[in-house]
């Protein structure tokens, strides 16, 4: 059992197999001759189980005699072919025995290129100074393997269930709060929201070992960071993870994963990932200023929170059916920030698979088109108005007045059609100005708006010529309208 301050934390057998360190070595001979492969950079804890540090030491001095061929080989194979390779079971010199995944690296001396091996750790038994007999005097906090656990120079996390119950110093150093502080919190809330649904399915699933790229949080702030966890189960049947934590920047490089984050996380277009419920998972900064929200406002709820009231539901119908079938959904929205306002949007929502073809979620890409659509808004009534009266013009006319009569045919209704003029408007123009024209059409527009019902329609043709459709709802004739109209027009108290 491994102990900290007097408490017993985890058994050491749950590191077994745990991702424990890496290797950039270079070149590689083409024979797999270990021999001339120097050791360029080391990351993790070889380079204390070793005694010292790995910098132009040769790979051959790690490994055991009796795979140095094997290794050698496998490794040479990588850097021709590009294929990542695992040999399982390889004896270090140190007595260990390890998993170790080959990968080619970038080009270091043309024309050779560099080789990374990580190491995962299968046995530990030469770590160990005796048999665990259960839970050890406070003084083993000085026991040789904690305390090279303890200065590893990456992170290394041990969980039950999601829970810490060990964080090495590295890890602790990352978080910024001490080991105490660390134990006992969740393992996925130390993560930034978008990576915790993602991490928690590893952690719901033992017996593998996996990768992550995620992003640490702390103080509002989020580090990029690579995962490297082995899930198994625990004595009592409990889930227990050894997870060694790696910051990218620690590392010098930065995943695609985290390059992806990175351009989310900075583009001027709104972006939201939801589950496949349709729950918020993550929103970028761009949706957080359009919208007007913070970010807890709007994780753990729907895209509910937008909908302005202005839609027809059928719309909302064709996309969930669009998107439970697999297909991309494109459309346009009006939707409200957290003000109130309204504002439209371009929407493409788009389902998101996993490595076996399954959606997991959903992400709505948002581009805001309300200073578009206003634009459009304002040249169709520019197009289809009058500027001075605001009312109908010719164009316009003719399409009402096509639908009216569609509509009387269907509901064996009428319509009548009254041409309107002012008589003398010339001589008032020519003897007033036409600023006083301008006033009396105005007038005008606004006496015969109040005759009017709402299903009627009020067009100025030009001049002083103004047309207007009358439309019969099927209990008076269109003859009784028009007188109706003309009383009105002299007598303000005849009924509609």
């Amino acid at each position: 059992m491994a102990n900290f301050n007097g408490t017993t934390l985890f058994s050491r057998d749950l590191l077994d197999d745990a991702p424990f360190a890496s290797l950039r070595v270079a070149p590689v001979d083409a024979e797999g001759d270990l021999s001339v492969c120097d050791i360029v950079e080391a990351q993790g804890g070889l380079a204390l189980l070793f005694g010292g540090g790995l910098g132009g030491r040769h790979l051959g001095d790690l490994i055991g005699e009796s795979n140095r061929l094997r290794l050698g080989k496998a490794l040479a194979a990588t850097i021709r072919d590009g294929r990542e390779r695992v040999l399982d079971r390889v004896a270090l010199t140190s007595g260990a025995v390890a998993r170790v995944t080959l990968l080619a690296g970038e080009a270091h001396a043309p024309p050779h290129r560099q080789g990374i091996l990580h190491f995962s750790l299968v046995d530990t038994a030469p770590y160990r100074s005796a048999p665990s007999t259960g839970i050890e005097e406070e003084g083993d906090a000085d026991d040789p393997f904690l305390m090279v656990v303890d200065a590893m120079p990456d992170g290394l996390v041990v969980l039950s269930g999601e829970d810490v119950v060990f964080a090495n110093a590295a890890f602790a150093k990352l978080m910024d709060e001490s080991a105490e502080q660390l134990s006992g919190r969740s393992f996925t809330e130390l993560l930034a929201p978008a990576f915790r649904q993602a991490c928690a399915a590893r952690l719901a699933a033992p017996g593998f070992a996996w990768e992550l790229s995620a992003r640490l949080q702390r103080e509002g702030k989020t580090l990029p960071a690579l995962l490297h966890g082995n899930s198994s189960f625990g004595g009592e049947g409990a889930p227990v993870c050894v997870i060694t934590v790696q910051a990218v920047e620690a590392a010098g490089i930065m995943p695609l994963q985290d390059r992806l984050y990175a351009v989310l996380e900075q583009i001027p277009i709104s972006v939201m990932i939801t589950d496949t419920q349709g729950i918020i998972d993550y929103v970028n900064p761009a949706f957080l200023k359009t919208k007007g929200f913070a970010v807890e406002e709007v994780l753990g709820l729907t895209p509910r929170v937008l909908k302005s009231g202005q839609m027809n539901n059928r719309i909302y119908a064709q996309l969930w059916s669009d998107l439970k079938s697999g297909r991309v959904w494109r459309g346009e929205f009006e939707n409200r920030r957290k003000d109130g306002t309204l504002l439209w949007e371009r929407t493409t929502v788009t389902p998101l698979r996993d490595d076996h073809g399954m959606v997991t979620h959903y992400i709505a890409v948002n581009e805001d088109i309300t200073q578009r659509k206003a634009a459009e808004t304002r040249i169709w009534h520019q197009a289809n108005h009058d500027t001075l009266t605001n009312l109908p013009n010719r164009i316009l006319f003719q399409d009402r007045l096509t639908a009216a009569l569609a509509q009387a045919r269907r509901r064996d209704a009428q319509v009548a059609v009254l041409f309107i003029d002012l008589d003398h408007f010339k001589t008032i123009n020519d003897i007033h100005g036409h600023a006083t024209g301008d006033e009396i059409l105005r007038q005008t527009t606004d006496r015969l708006k109040e005759l009017l019902r709402d299903t009627d329609t009020l067009a100025r043709m030009g001049g002083d010529e103004f047309v207007i459709a009358l439309v019969s709802d099927g209990r008076c004739t269109y003859q009784q309208r028009c007188r109706v109209f003309s009383g009105r027009l002299w007598n303000r108290d005849v009924p509609r």
